[in-house]
């Protein structure tokens, strides 16, 4: 998927958190937050696992991820 492509998931998303990835402990080097959308992203803030923010706030999440 490109960067536009989740960015656009992004923007037609109702519910958007970021967090720390799942996979963190295989990928420790990686960047450490990634995003969650609609009922993923709730479920993850009922956990404790992640945090709402603004679109905008993911889509520079997952800015951050590109270089993967």
């Amino acid at each position: 998927m490109s960067l536009r492509e989740g960015a656009d998931l992004i923007e037609r998303s109702e519910k958007v958190a970021v967090g720390r990835r799942v996979c963190f402990e295989l990928h420790q080097t990686n960047p450490t937050e990634s995003a969650f959308l609609n009922k993923l992203a709730e479920g993850m803030v009922k956990a404790g696992k992640a945090r709402y923010v603004s679109k905008e706030d993911a889509v520079k999440a997952l800015e951050r991820c590109k270089t993967l």
